[in-house]
C-alpha cells in the first residue's frame, strides 16, 4: 500500500514595458500601471493498494484527488479512481502438468485405474520410486552392463555397484532414453511398473511442473 501528497506552485510575472516608435527613440504608449502576474496551484492526494492472493490473483486499486486553482471553486477538485485485476495463469497447476503427461507411456490405448494405481509401460526416472531389490535383480540379469569407473568418480568399494542400468540405446529400430530403456529392461525380466495418479509431484528444470497426474486427464 502506498499513499502520497503532491503540491505544485507556479508564479508568473511579466512586467509591462512602454511601446516605442520604430526608431526606438520615443515612447508611443506608456507602460501599464499594473504588470501581468498570475499564480497557479495544483494539489494532489493519491493512494494505491495491491493485493496478491496465492501468488496467482492480483488486484490493484488506486485513487487520486486533484485540485487546481485554474478552475472555479465549484469545479476545482476532482476524484479519479482506477482498478485492475490480473490472473497469473502460468502459476496454475493445470498448466504445469505437461511433463507428467508426455513422460508416461500406457500399456494400452486407455488407462485402467484401480485405487489410484495404474500399470504403465514407461515412466520418467525423475518420478520413479525404485526398491533396492529391483536394482539387485537387474544387476544379476544385466551383468553385461557392469563397468569399472576410470575417471575416479567412484571409490574402489563403490565400483562393484557400477552398472549402466540407466543408459541409452537403440532397440528394434527405436531409440530408448535412459528411463525408457530402464523400464524396458525391468519388464523384460517380469517386472511391473505402476503409477499412483493421485500423488502431487514437482519437477524443476527449465520450467516448474507441479500437480498430480490425474488432473491432466480429467
Amino acid at each position: 500500500m502506498v499513499a502520497g501528497y503532491s503540491y505544485q506552485d507556479w508564479d508568473t510575472y511579466s512586467p509591462n514595458n512602454p511601446t516605442l516608435n520604430e526608431a526606438q527613440d520615443s515612447v508611443i504608449a506608456p507602460e501599464a500601471a499594473f504588470p501581468f502576474y498570475t499564480r497557479n496551484v495544483l494539489m494532489s492526494y493519491y493512494g494505491r493498494a495491491i493485493y496478491n492472493y496465492a501468488g496467482k490473483y492480483v488486484v490493484n486499486v488506486s485513487v487520486r484527488r486533484d485540485g487546481s486553482s485554474r478552475f472555479s471553486p465549484e469545479t476545482r477538485w476532482g476524484v479519479f479512481p482506477a482498478a485492475s485485476a490480473a490472473w497469473l495463469i502460468s502459476e496454475e497447476d493445470f498448466l504445469k502438468q505437461n511433463l507428467l503427461k508426455y513422460n508416461v507411456n500406457y500399456i494400452k490405448s486407455e488407462l485402467d485405474i484401480d485405487n489410484n494405481i495404474s500399470e504403465v509401460k514407461h515412466i520418467a526416472t525423475g518420478f520413479m520410486m525404485i526398491q533396492r531389490i529391483t536394482i539387485q535383480k537387474m544387476m544379476i540379469q544385466y551383468h553385461d552392463t557392469k563397468y569399472i569407473d576410470d575417471v575416479s568418480f567412484l571409490s574402489n568399494p563403490e565400483n562393484k555397484y557400477a552398472y549402466a542400468l540407466f543408459d541409452c540405446r537403440v532397440e528394434d529400430n527405436h531409440y530408448l532414453s535412459e528411463d525408457w530403456l530402464f523400464c524396458n529392461r525391468w519388464t523384460k525380466i517380469g517386472g511391473k511398473i505402476y503409477m499412483d495418479v493421485s500423488i502431487d509431484l514437482a519437477h524443476t528444470g527449465q520450467e516448474d511442473y507441479k500437480g498430480s497426474y490425474i488432473s491432466t486427464i480429467l
